[in-house]
C-alpha cells in the first residue's frame, strides 16, 4: 500500500499504521499536514498547556489571553477579562473601572467624570458635582463646594442631587452642611467654609471669627467693617446700630439722620 501524508490535526510517528489525533482543543497550526511529532499538536486559541507535548489543553484563565501554541499572556496594567475565561486576543483585555481606552491606550479616568470600565467612554458627573481622577462609579461624584447633597440610589444619571447651600450655613462639598458660627451668616450658595460666614448686621469682626456688637456712635453693616457716625452726630449711647441713618444730630445741630449735621 502507498504511504499517505499525515492529515490535518493528526501526527504520525515513524512506522505508524494509523494517524494519531491531536488531543481535545489542540490542532496542527503551524504545519497543517505531514506532522511527525506529538508536539506538532498545539493548543487552540483561548487554550494553553503547561507541558510540551501538551497532555491537556485547558481554557485560558481570567485576566490572561492565549493565542494558542501553548502560550499564555497576562493582561496589561489596568486591564482585565472581567471574569471571562478562554480569551484568545489582546483586545479581550479591556480597561478596569476607573480607566478607559483612548487611542488604543488605557488611561486614567479624568477628574469630574467616572469610568465604568471595558469599552465605555468617561461619563461626566452630574451638574454641580465633581470627582477625583480614576473614579469608577456615579457615587464617586460629590457635590462641589457651596453645594450639598448625595446620590444614594446610584441610579444614572441622578441629576440635580446637589443643591445650593442654605443661607446661614457653609458647605465644603459632598453631603456636609454646617451652621455658620454664632452671630455670623451667609448668603445662599456663597459659603464653602466658616471663614465665608460674615458678622450679622450690627456686629463687627473677622469672617468666621468672634463678632462684637457695634460700639456706640458708630454703625456696622455686617462683616468686618465699622464706621463712625458723621460729624456732629451720635447714636445716643445705643449700640448695635447697623445703618448710618441710626446716627442722629447732636444737640445744637440739625439735619437728616445719617448726614453731616
Amino acid at each position: 500500500h502507498d504511504c499517505l501524508v499525515c492529515p490535518f490535526d493528526h501526527w504520525c510517528p515513524y512506522t505508524t499504521t494509523e494517524p494519531r489525533m491531536c488531543i481535545a482543543n489542540a490542532s496542527t497550526h503551524l504545519k497543517h499536514t505531514g506532522n511527525k511529532r506529538e508536539e506538532d499538536c498545539q493548543c487552540d486559541l483561548g487554550h494553553y498547556s503547561t507541558h510540551l507535548p501538551a497532555d491537556e489543553c485547558v481554557q485560558c484563565e481570567v485576566d490572561f489571553w492565549c493565542p494558542g501554541h501553548n502560550v499564555t499572556v497576562a493582561c496589561g496594567p489596568n486591564s482585565s477579562t472581567w471574569g471571562a475565561v478562554g480569551s484568545a486576543f489582546a483586545h479581550d483585555c479591556t480597561p478596569v473601572a476607573g480607566f478607559y481606552l483612548e487611542e488604543h491606550e488605557i488611561v486614567p479616568c479624568p477628574a469630574g467624570s467616572y469610568c465604568t470600565g471595558q469599552l465605555a467612554a468617561p461619563i461626566q458627573c452630574p451638574e454641580n458635582s465633581t470627582s477625583d481622577a480614576m473614579s469608577a462609579r456615579l457615587q464617586d461624584c460629590v457635590c462641589k463646594s457651596t453645594y450639598v447633597g448625595e446620590c444614594l440610589s446610584g441610579d444614572d444619571p441622578c441629576d440635580g442631587f446637589c443643591t445650593q447651600c442654605e443661607a446661614g450655613f457653609f458647605c465644603p462639598g459632598g453631603s456636609t452642611t454646617t451652621a455658620c458660627p454664632h452671630l455670623t451668616t451667609s448668603g445662599v450658595g456663597t459659603a464653602a467654609a466658616a471663614t465665608d460666614c460674615k458678622c450679622i448686621d450690627g456686629y463687627q469682626g473677622p469672617n468666621g471669627g468672634t463678632c462684637q456688637q457695634c460700639a456706640k456712635d458708630s454703625w456696622c453693616p455686617g462683616g468686618s467693617s465699622s464706621s463712625n457716625c458723621p460729624a456732629n452726630s451720635n447714636t445716643f449711647s445705643m449700640t448695635g446700630q447697623d445703618e448710618v441713618t441710626d446716627c442722629a444730630c447732636n444737640a445744637g445741630y440739625y439735619g437728616p439722620p445719617g448726614t453731616r449735621c
